[in-house]
């Protein structure tokens, strides 16, 4: 699943630095580069570390923007939480087998074509145009468990969202695509736009949104759970 859109220019400004500076660390030690030492290794470790850690609250605070309007309770984002678990299950599932429906009957050429591409021989156009072929159709099965992802997890919010809730979520997605709004597109395709653009594309909105719902939790609600574990 992949971001559409949803990164301030500061945002991806940042990423755009950080990302050839995570690069540019994983290679060092490369061909000419100076032996390095332990504390090197470590240290560029901590360091990839780190800038991931800035990556993923730079992401999660960029998606905040599409999802705190809507004021969610920590009961909603339980529920939405679950919902999305199980789609998240069910689409890993299925991309897997599509995927090995398609590629395993040309695992053995592509193997065999390695082989000889590793020693420096032509390689086969033939065994080219059938993993394209194959890739062609994992890309459409893909759109089309996408295109009912969004239908079911849509459905659901009904029964989790208030109407005013889903009004600002069909709103936030329309403020975002105004430069080129479509004056027919209806309310309800913008909230199913929103469900696909805010959630399901974030690859990090499980995390986040388990984040937000322990900072929602009621401090005593945390307070009692912690003392009725120790007892």
């Amino acid at each position: 699943m992949n971001t559409f859109g949803y990164c301030t220019r500061t945002v991806c400004l940042i990423m755009a630095l950080l990302l050839p500076v995570a690069h540019c660390m994983a290679q060092t030690g490369a061909k000419g580069a100076a032996p390095s030492t332990d504390s090197d290794a470590v240290h560029r470790a901590q360091n990839l570390v780190r800038i991931t850690l800035i990556q993923n609250d730079l992401s999660d605070l960029d998606r905040l923007h599409s999802i705190n309007p809507l004021q969610l309770t920590p009961a909603e984002l339980k529920k939405l939480i679950t919902v999305l678990e199980g789609i998240q299950q069910r689409y890993d599932s299925s991309i897997s087998a599509i995927s090995l429906d398609e590629m395993n009957p040309l695992y053995a050429d592509l193997k065999a074509d390695l082989k000889q591409g590793l020693k420096g021989k032509t390689l086969s156009s033939d065994l080219d145009d059938k993993i394209k072929k194959a890739l062609a159709v994992i890309s459409a099965r893909r759109n089309v468990m996408n295109m009912q992802n969004i239908a079911d997890v849509s459905k659901a919010l009904e029964d989790i969202l208030t109407k005013e809730q889903i009004r600002t979520a069909a709103d936030l997605e329309k403020n975002v695509h105004a430069s080129n709004e479509n004056p027919n597109t209806t309310r309800a395709q913008w909230f199913h736009l929103w469900v696909g653009e805010v959630l399901l594309s974030y690859s990090r909105i499980i995390p986040l949104l388990q984040s937000m719902e322990a900072a929602r939790e009621p401090k005593s609600s945390t307070a009692n759970a912690a003392a009725s574990g120790t007892k």
